[in-house]
């Protein structure tokens, strides 16, 4: 478990900074920092953007290795964690602006509105997803929903 554990973390930050800086290369009207270890923004996103007059967008950034296979994004209700025996809030719980999905197998990042993602992301596909070290409980949500929800802003490639 602790393995993948870090495994998985160290992918997340290398999306993470891939969003940051292919966003920072787009536009000068924003100053993109990543926020993900400061755990006043664990809710917020993992990288915050700030406009010149000071307003403030926040970016969740999710690496996912299967989303060119099964063109869905996949949004967490809750998380139970089998170590300790604790339910956890599911990123759909969040507070961000921006949710990014990056697929590095296409060389794709999609970019979606959180707002409008969370507010119909329950018409996915219910599913619950089993790991060594974790039970995921979740929707499915086909990009083609997304994009006619009009939660899908952008898909850039890199």
């Amino acid at each position: 478990m602790t393995e993948q554990f870090y495994e998985d973390l160290e992918k997340a930050k290398d999306a993470e900074y891939l969003v940051r800086d292919l966003f920072a290369s787009k536009t000068t009207k924003y100053r993109f920092e990543r926020v993900a270890e400061d755990k006043k923004y664990y809710y917020k996103g993992d990288i915050r953007a700030t406009a010149l007059d000071g307003h403030e967008i926040f970016i969740e950034v999710k690496d996912d290795s299967r989303i060119c296979d099964t063109h869905n994004v996949l949004c967490e209700e809750s998380v139970y964690y089998k170590d300790t025996c604790e339910m956890g809030m599911g990123n759909m719980k969040s507070h961000y602006d921006i949710y990014c999905v990056v697929s590095r197998n296409e060389r794709k990042v999609y970019v979606m509105d959180f707002s409008i993602l969370q507010a119909n992301y329950k018409k996915g596909y219910y599913k619950i997803i089993e790991h060594p070290w974790q039970r995921t409980y979740c929707y499915l949500c086909s990009l083609n929903d997304i994009k006619k929800w009009g939660a899908l802003i952008d898909v850039i490639e890199y």
